[in-house]
C-alpha cells in the first residue's frame, strides 16, 4: 500500500524524521499531547492550586481572544415588539463596535417588570442555526430535527427571559442569505488582521450580556448560556471569562479537540484524510499550546454545568474532578445520550482512543450520537429552573 494511504503516521526514516509535511505537523501534534499544554488541568491540584490555575487560564484566554480596545458605544435599541403566547418577542440591536451591529431577540415573559425581575439565558445556536429558529420564529433550513432548536421560546415559556444571537456571518447577519462559505472567509480575513472568528464571537457577547446586567427587569445575579453545537465555541470561552455567569447548558457532545485531530487519520478510497472537526473559523491562534478543550470546562467548577450529550467517559471524568476539587460534584450534571445510558453500551470508556480512525469511527470512543443531536428541553428547561431557585 503506497504510504499516503497508511491510516496511522509512521516515519519509515531510521531518524524518524518525516518527508511528508502532514506527518511531521502529525508528530508536533502527538508531542503536544504527550508533554501536556503548559496550563492543562492537573487532577492532583489542591484547591488552591486549582483556584490559581484558573486565574492563569482566565488570564491567558483572555489574551488570546485580542479584544479590541473601543470607545464608549450607542445603548442596544429596541427594533419591534410583539406578544406571543406567555411572552413578547423583542427585536433589539446591539453596537459593540463603531463598525458593527448585532440584531438580537428577547423573549420576555409575561409579568415580568421592573418590579419583578427574571433570570436570563443568553442562546447560541448550531452551524446552521439563527436566532429566529432559537425563538420558534422559524425552523431548521435542513428540515433535519424540526421543532428542536426552540431554545430560547422553551426558556421563555418557563418563566425565563430567553436571548437568542446568531452566529457571526450567518442568519441575520451574513453576506448573502443562508452562505455558510462567507464565514470562513471572515475567518481569513480577522486572521490576517490579528484577530478571529471566535475573539469578535465572544466580543459580541459579552457587550450583550454587560447590557443584560444593566436592565432592571434583568436578575443580574442569574444570567446562564445555553448553547448547541457550534454556539459551544462562544459558550465555554465567554463562561471562562466572564465569573458572573451562573450556568451553562452543553447541549453537544464532549471530548477532547486535540485528542479527535489525532485519532482520525484513516483515509477514504480516493486517499484524502478526514477534514478536522473544527473548520477555520472555529480557530483560536495559539491556544493549543497553553490548554485544551476539556481545560477549559474543567476551569467552570464550581459553577453550575449540563451536559445533555454525554462524552468520552475518561474527558467527563477529568472536567468531573474539578468540581470534585471544589466541593461542588453536585454541580456537574451529565447524561448521556439514550443508547449509551446503559455503561454496557458504551464500550470504550477509558480506553485510549487509537489513531487511524474515520469521522464514523470515532464517535465511538465518545460516546456520540448524531441521530439525537439538538436541543434537549426536557433535560436543560427543568435543570434550568432548579439552578436559579438555588
Amino acid at each position: 500500500m503506497d504510504k499516503k494511504f497508511n491510516k496511522v503516521f509512521c516515519s519509515e526514516r531510521m531518524d524518524a524524521r518525516y518527508v511528508c509535511t502532514r506527518g511531521f505537523v502529525h508528530q508536533l501534534m502527538r508531542e503536544l499531547q504527550r508533554d501536556r499544554p503548559k496550563l492543562a488541568f492537573d487532577p492532583g491540584f489542591s484547591r488552591e492550586a486549582f483556584l490559581d490555575w484558573q486565574v492563569r487560564l482566565r488570564d491567558k484566554l483572555r489574551e488570546l481572544m485580542c479584544f479590541p480596545e473601543v470607545p464608549q458605544q450607542p445603548l442596544p435599541k429596541l427594533i419591534s415588539r410583539e406578544s406571543r403566547t406567555g411572552f413578547q418577542l423583542e427585536k433589539w440591536e446591539c453596537y459593540p463596535h463603531p463598525a458593527g451591529v448585532v440584531p438580537l431577540l428577547m423573549l420576555v415573559p409575561d409579568g415580568v417588570s421592573e418590579a419583578r425581575p427574571a433570570p436570563a439565558v443568553l442562546c447560541f445556536p448550531g452551524s446552521k442555526g439563527t436566532k429566529e429558529i432559537l425563538a420558534g420564529e422559524a425552523d431548521s433550513p435542513t428540515g433535519r430535527h424540526l421543532g428542536k432548536h426552540d431554545m430560547a421560546r422553551a426558556y421563555a415559556r418557563a418563566g425565563m427571559i430567553g436571548v437568542a444571537v446568531d452566529n457571526p456571518g450567518f442568519g441575520e447577519t451574513a453576506d448573502i442569505g443562508y452562505a455558510a462559505g462567507t464565514r470562513e472567509l471572515l475567518s481569513l480575513y480577522l486572521l490576517e488582521m490579528g484577530w478571529h472568528y471566535w475573539g469578535m464571537a465572544v466580543f459580541n457577547a459579552m457587550c450583550i450580556i454587560a447590557w443584560l446586567r444593566s436592565l432592571a427587569f434583568v436578575d443580574s445575579a442569574r444570567i446562564a448560556l445555553s448553547g448547541h453545537s457550534a454556539g459551544i465555541g462562544v459558550m465555554v470561552p465567554l463562561a471562562v471569562l466572564d465569573q458572573d455567569i451562573r450556568a451553562i447548558v452543553n447541549n453537544d457532545n464532549l471530548s477532547d479537540s486535540l485528542t479527535r485531530k489525532i485519532a482520525t487519520t484513516r483515509p477514504d478510497q480516493a486517499g484524502v484524510r478526514p477534514y478536522p472537526s473544527n473548520p477555520i473559523r472555529n480557530l483560536i491562534p495559539g491556544i493549543a499550546k497553553w490548554f485544551g478543550s476539556i481545560d477549559m470546562r474543567a476551569a467552570l467548577a464550581p459553577r453550575h454545568a449540563l451536559y445533555t450529550e454525554g462524552g468520552n467517559q475518561a474527558d467527563l471524568d477529568m472536567v468531573k474532578q474539578a468540581y470534585r476539587i471544589m466541593h461542588a460534584e453536585d454541580h456537574m450534571v451529565c447524561h448521556h445520550h439514550p443508547c449509551y445510558r446503559d455503561s454496557e453500551n458504551r464500550r470504550y470508556d477509558h480506553v485510549q482512543v487509537p489513531e487511524g480512525l474515520s469521522t464514523q469511527e470515532y464517535p465511538l470512543y465518545s460516546n456520540a450520537d448524531g441521530t439525537n443531536h439538538f436541543f434537549h428541553a426536557d433535560l436543560a428547561v427543568p435543570w434550568m429552573r432548579q439552578v436559579f431557585c438555588k
